[in-house]
């Protein structure tokens, strides 16, 4: 059944143990996850009269704080119409929402992100138990280091009551662009460079209507966590490819927005370069206690964009395919999803 009315008045000192109807995907070729499989999978409803009707799907990034599109909130004029239903493990946990952050720069299908902030409970009622996703690094990362083009498009099932998973390849943005389908329903030159496309190659399926807010997910498998690539924005209606907002662009946005000063962690020190004998680099810094992890952040000379690379110690070895380029480094540190500053820019020409 449906939160009622009563759920909306009291559902902030209560939980509730109920099961739920749905919004689905209309993808056939995606299956359902066991209930937990995706804990940090957020469904969000909306209500302006005495019932809730499911809006969006969310992602946990905090335990007071859930991503999603900034078209989700269509149609919602206030944060006290929204409900968030997490998942965990023994029951289904509501939460009211006390604030709505769109992004400043949203414009239509560009920069299409919502930070919804999650309403107080009392002191009794149990906390969230759910582990929030891991955000990536606060720059885009090459294929190289993300180490696969394969991902996971995440929505909810309207019969089961589950998460669907949808098994998706990343697409460049050059081939999703000049996608007939895609190009004739939003035009020319609609892709940016804050969108991630996603589908099957051949543009047999992408995302499907019912997904918008859901997360872009990609195992790391050195970390050994599923990280958010992006939040699905537009390319409902089973259209050839699936488009979502690149999470990597707003990484520091949400951290500046949601982390104390307390929840921030140190800045790293020490950034060294030692040059190897087999002339390989090893970039090495000092370690901040209690951190999840580090982004290694870097641009060749001459550019002006950066990328990222997220790393469990404090130190990386360069390949030899890269000798000969000189790079601008950076380091930041990281716990759970409040970021460092970066350290002060240092030059290295690799032998």
């Amino acid at each position: 059944m449906k939160p009622n009315s009563f759920i909306k008045l009291f559902f902030f000192t209560i939980l509730i143990y109920t099961n739920l109807t749905l919004a689905s995907s209309e993808n056939t070729d995606d299956v359902t996850s066991s209930s937990n499989s995706w804990p940090s999978m957020v469904t969000i409803y909306h209500s302006t009269g005495s019932d809730w009707n499911f809006q969006c799907g969310a992602s946990l990034i905090d335990k007071n704080w859930v991503l999603t599109a900034a078209s989700c909130m269509k149609g919602v004029s206030a944060a006290k119409e929204l409900l968030v239903i997490i998942d965990e493990e023994s029951a289904n946990v509501y939460r009211g929402i006390s604030e709505i952050i769109i992004h400043a720069e949203y414009s239509r299908h560009d920069n299409d992100y919502a930070m919804l902030k999650i309403q107080e409970v009392p002191s009794w009622v149990k906390p969230i138990k759910v582990k929030p996703i891991q955000l990536p690094p606060p720059y885009p990362m090459e294929d190289w280091h993300l180490g696969t083009s394969s991902a996971k498009g995440l929505s909810w099932d309207v019969t089961e009551n589950k998460v669907r998973e949808l098994d998706l390849t990343r697409i460049s943005n050059s081939l999703c662009s000049k996608n007939e389908k895609m190009s004739g329903r939003y035009g020319k030159d609609w892709i940016t460079d804050n969108m991630i496309c996603a589908g099957q190659g051949l543009g047999k399926k992408g995302t499907c209507d019912g997904v918008s807010g859901g997360p872009l997910t990609v195992f790391r498998g050195h970390t050994n966590t599923w990280m958010h690539l992006g939040v699905s924005s537009f390319g409902g209606g089973c259209a050839p490819y699936g488009v979502y907002a690149r999470t990597s662009k707003i990484t520091r946005w949400v951290s500046d927005l949601m982390c104390s000063n307390e929840e921030v962690p140190d800045i790293p020190s020490s950034l060294k370069f030692h040059i190897n004998d087999d002339n390989t680099v090893t970039v090495k810094w000092a370690s901040v206690s209690g951190v999840t992890g580090y982004n290694l952040n870097y641009r060749l000379k001459g550019e002006s964009f950066k990328h990222s690379m997220d790393l469990k110690e404090n130190d990386f070895t360069t390949s030899t395919d890269v000798s000969g380029n000189s790079y601008y480094v950076t380091v930041n540190s990281y716990k759970n999803n409040c970021l460092s500053k970066e350290t002060k820019e240092k030059y290295i020409t690799l032998p």
